[in-house]
């Protein structure tokens, strides 16, 4: 079955493992991890989107092959407004560091055939195998530096189905060398920039006029989901301390 293979990963997160752990505040991690979930079921219900797994620093998703490639970077713009804004509301309530290294996240996509295992030793249980799961990871991987915090990375047959204009003008030719993929020779790839999208308030990105009702919909849900997670942690601190 053709797959989007979406590999997204939260910059810096070893820096606020360490920090959360010195000060005791390790409960808050669960809170932060918990804000993403409620943001990606969401999303389940507008994309065809599967929540695969939890990495430990972010996530794996598996979005049909019927999507467009426009409908998936839609998706990551939403996907990086919701995990910058949470990132912020996270930094300065929990975290003691005034900067962290990088801000954000990384994401990675590819596409083509997955596969379905599953193992009679093991039910109830789910594991997909194919090339898009681990080209995505490498090419998020391979986003490593400061300046790639909160960039797409996609391969090159992904861009040249990009049809609109506003999506493509903001993509850039590069390339990486991806360790076991296509014989460690440097492969042609783009790197998306969310950014602006995100900045504009989603007024410029999306041609309908739903998008000015999502923005303010993802404020409202913002600002509930920080309410419940703050709870969600205060809960778990009382009942560490009992």
């Amino acid at each position: 079955m053709k797959k989007y293979a979406i590999a997204f990963d939260i910059c810096s997160s070893t820096v606020m493992v360490e920090d959360l752990a010195v000060n005791g505040r390790m409960e808050a991690l669960s809170g932060l991890v918990d804000g993403l979930y409620a943001f990606l079921n969401g999303k389940v219900k507008q994309y065809p989107l599967e929540v695969y797994k939890f990495t430990g620093d972010g996530f794996l998703l598996l979005m049909d092959g019927t999507a467009s490639i426009e409908d998936v970077l839609r998706f990551c713009v939403a996907l990086t407004y919701i995990s910058r804004e949470l990132l912020v509301w996270f930094k300065e309530d929990y975290l003691s560091i005034a900067e962290l290294p990088r801000e954000g996240i990384t994401i990675g996509i590819a596409y083509g055939d997955v596969y379905h295992v599953m193992s009679p030793n093991n039910p109830g249980s789910a594991e997909y195998v194919g090339r898009p799961l681990n080209l995505s990871t490498r090419l998020q991987g391979s986003l490593k530096n400061p300046k790639h915090a909160n960039k797409v990375l996609l391969e090159k047959r992904l861009y040249q189905q990009i049809k609109k204009d506003l999506f493509s003008r903001a993509c850039r030719r590069t390339s990486r060398v991806l360790h076991n993929i296509s014989g460690d020779v440097p492969i042609v790839c783009y790197e998306f920039n969310p950014v602006p999208f995100v900045n504009s308030d989603w007024r410029t990105w999306e041609s309908d006029s739903a998008t000015g009702r999502e923005h303010s919909d993802f404020q409202a849900f913002l600002s509930t989901l920080r309410r419940n997670l703050e709870q969600e942690i205060d809960n778990w601190i009382a009942e560490r301390d009992e």
